[in-house]
């Protein structure tokens, strides 16, 4: 049943991993190689449990890969909603934009649900200290739930202060595991997988977009300045 919920990227990477593997720009994951070149275009759609967690950056522990991969499996397979992490070594890209492309052109979310979620990193700027470090992209499914106000402050309190503190492998855990939380909670995760999250969304952006008077090009631009923070 698992295997229905997979987005059809997914399962044909998953029959030929060789090909992809080969025409990756990036190196091996977690094989850490010294000065490697920024990524600029989008990386190969994953296969395997990579479809939960790619550290190309090295900065999870063991034991923290398996548990991210455990929950965004548990949450994928219980059709909540799909969520990836991807840590790229570097990359000149702005993340808010990268995060979107790429989510888009993964395919990350169930069947036509719009409720995937990317945790976008870079792990040259982690390690620096440097803005434009990490971005949660979510789609419109989750966005009621998960809205920009509320994951700022995720990234305000779990990741940022983990960061400085040289915990990267614990920032991007606790982060995750935040979101995992929120998006498990049993009245969201029924109403995710009763297909309603897309159109409470709806409402809820239409209804602060009217109120505030704020269009959609603002609400995003806004969404891009957060980087400046994380």
């Amino acid at each position: 049943m698992a295997a229905i919920l997979l987005p059809c990227f997914w399962l044909a990477c998953a029959l030929n991993p060789t090909a992809l593997a080969e025409s990756s720009p990036l190196p091996a994951v977690n094989a850490c190689p010294e000065n490697v070149k920024p990524v600029q275009e989008i990386p190969p759609q994953p296969h395997g449990l990579d479809i939960y967690v790619n550290d190309y950056g090295c900065l999870l522990t063991p034991q923290d890969k398996a548990t991210l991969q455990d929950r965004l499996q548990a949450l994928d397979e219980s059709g909540i909603a799909q969520v990836s992490i991807l840590i790229l070594p570097d990359t000149d890209q702005d993340l808010s934009d990268f995060a979107f492309r790429i989510m888009n052109q993964w395919g990350i979310q169930h069947y036509k649900k719009k409720d995937g979620l990317l945790v976008l990193v870079n792990a040259s700027r982690v390690r620096h200290n440097l803005p434009n470090r990490i971005f949660v992209a979510t789609g419109l499914a989750l966005e009621s739930v998960l809205p920009d106000a509320l994951v700022g402050r995720i990234l305000d309190e779990k990741a940022i202060p983990a960061f400085e503190q040289g915990d990267y492998s614990g920032g991007v855990t606790r982060t995750v595991l935040t979101l995992s939380d929120i998006l498990s909670d049993d009245t969201i995760a029924d109403m995710l997988k009763q297909e309603q999250g897309i159109d409470v969304a709806r409402r809820t952006v239409a209804k602060y977009r009217e109120g505030m008077n704020i269009p959609s090009s603002v609400i995003r631009r806004r969404q891009k300045k957060n980087l400046e923070k994380v």
